[in-house]
């Protein structure tokens, strides 16, 4: 899931109540919802514990749809408005408009076809005149002009929704009002400003689309905790598009440990799948967060974007046992096997023992030798520094200063015989180095180098644990190196041999990433694709 993001959007930390409270189901699942999944291999569930959730009706291989969605409402993100459809999100020539058709009224959307103009019509019919007064609110309020869009196209859904109770192809509107709001776990800043822009919004809608401002806030609370990212329709990573997908928002909760991967597609749908085997009775869980991060940000991240303290197997599984130990794990100077346990942060407020002093020592989780708290800590903040100072150069665009930052800090840790406190390989700052590292080759066409540290991320994110198999970011590296690989076959300068052996590598990681794909994505979609074609290439 994707937010939309806000300057005034700020998780609070949850305090601990003086009487836990028993967790209690959150209502009934309707024969209705569980029809619109009926076609899938799940069973909907709603217990105290897990609340509303699916799992597998039967054993399920990697690969396998478990839902495909069409969106309530969708739109294409500002930056993005006249480079995709607005009604299919194909490609509108990478920005080249000339062969689009624009709405003559508003020009705020952009479509492929007359024949996606024409599916638009009714909808954006009773939007048009309101569109382009939505960066006004947006500005006087200080509000994401996404969030409005979005807002109003539910409201324009809601108000063409059938009302005879029959379904329609995109979920409901009724079904978003079974979402979660997080309303109480909000700042107050926040529902000010929001409070301020739906006033305004409800002024200048029509009367059937209008709607109580309290409901509207609540609205935009649930955009906020619900909304999903549409990226993965080209071959790009970034999410162009966000949509509220009632049925996979309430159904397919959050694990730092998931077992299937959502996908964007065409027409504003939404698709889960499987990227492991799955048993029956199994939960069938998704990722919201990068998962080669440490479990304080990764806990962090959901606090503030889904106002939520994750509690999945990984989070709860105690730190000298867990894998997270390792991604801000320092090395222990005496058996050299495993990493100075730090224990994870408390929600109720109490500071992580990385950055609590009174903490005098942390013990190694395999041979128990205990190193000072000042040493662990600040190995790990001597580091992040160093990869700071190099995000910051990059930002420069001083590329030569940057790669040589990261090549310092990396090679530091190569060497734990020097008696310095190093990282463990698979530290989550040696990882985010890494990634700018091979781009700072490759933008100086250095294909060499930055294959070496392709192959080094994609040894950390398979031997880790930190991401599952099949995970569509094994997929994207393994894209990378291919087309690397192909680089270099191409600079051989007709040396027979040196060409064929790169392009040897270049297909055995295209291979790898064209099955890969297939799991996560799906064998037409768009990546899945790309991938393909480059794999044909190299024969």
């Amino acid at each position: 899931m994707d937010p939309i993001e806000n300057q005034h959007t700020q998780a609070q930390v949850v305090k601990k109540n003086k009487k836990k409270k028993k967790p209690t189901a959150s209502g009934e699942i309707s024969q209705q919802c569980r029809d619109l999944l009926s076609a899938f291999p799940v069973e909907l569930q709603n217990t105290r514990a897990k609340g509303r959730h699916a799992v597998a009706s039967e054993s399920l291989e990697p690969g396998t749809t478990v839902c495909r969605e069409q969106a309530t409402s969708y739109i294409v993100r500002s930056p993005y408005l006249d480079k995709q459809c607005h009604v299919c999100l194909n490609s509108l020539d990478h920005g080249d408009i000339s062969h689009s058709f624009t709405c003559d009224a508003c020009n705020r959307v952009y479509y492929c076809s007359e024949e996606c103009r024409d599916h638009d019509r009714a909808m954006h019919d009773s939007m048009c005149s309101i569109i382009n007064r939505l960066d006004g609110i947006a500005s006087e309020c200080s509000v994401d002009v996404d969030l409005l869009r979005l807002m109003l196209g539910l409201l324009a859904r809601h108000a063409q929704d059938p009302q005879d109770g029959q379904t329609s192809t995109p979920t409901p509107f009724e079904y978003v009002l079974k979402l979660v709001h997080n309303r109480e776990k909000i700042s107050s800043d926040f529902i000010q400003v929001i409070t301020q822009a739906s006033t305004m919004l409800n002024d200048i809608v029509p009367e059937n689309m209008k709607m109580d401002v309290k409901e509207l806030v609540l609205l935009a609370c649930r955009i906020n905790s619900n909304a999903h990212g549409l990226g993965d329709v080209q071959s790009r990573n970034t999410d162009s598009a966000l949509g509220l997908f009632p049925l996979g928002a309430m159904f397919f909760n959050h694990s730092c440990e998931p077992n299937c991967n959502f996908v964007g597609l065409r027409d504003g749908k939404l698709e889960f799948r499987t990227l492991k085997k799955v048993v029956k009775g199994d939960e069938l869980c998704v990722s919201y967060i990068d998962l080669f991060a440490p479990r304080n940000e990764r806990r962090g991240n959901l606090l503030y974007t889904k106002q939520f303290w994750c509690k999945c197997r990984r989070c709860s599984t105690p730190m000298e046992k867990s894998v997270d130990r390792f991604l801000n794990g320092v090395m222990c100077r005496q058996c050299h096997k495993d990493v100075y346990v730090i224990p994870p942060a408390q929600i109720d407020g109490k500071t992580s023992a990385k950055d609590d002093e009174s903490v005098a020592t942390y013990s190694c989780a395999q041979c128990h030798h205990a190193a000072p708290h000042s040493m662990v800590a600040g190995t790990i903040e001597r580091a992040d520094h160093q990869y700071n100072q190099a995000i910051g150069m990059i930002r420069q665009r001083k590329y030569g200063r940057a790669k040589d930052i990261f090549n310092t800090l990396i090679k530091a840790q190569d060497n734990t015989k020097t008696g310095n406190f190093t990282l463990h390989n698979f530290n989550a700052i040696l990882m985010n180095s890494c990634v700018p590292l091979m781009n700072c080759y490759t933008f100086e066409d250095n294909h060499m180098a930055a294959i070496h540290v392709n192959r080094q991320i994609i040894s950390k994110l398979r031997d880790s644990g930190a991401v599952p198999e099949n995970s569509p970011e094994i997929g994207d590296f393994l894209m990378n190196l291919g087309e690397l690989c192909l680089n270099v076959a191409k600079e051989s300068h007709g040396k027979a041999l040196v060409e064929e052996r790169w392009k040897q590598e270049a297909e055995t990681a295209l291979k790898e990433c064209v099955k890969l794909r297939e799991i996560a994505f799906g064998p037409s979609h768009g990546k899945t694709i790309a991938a393909q074609e480059l794999l044909q290439s190299c024969t």
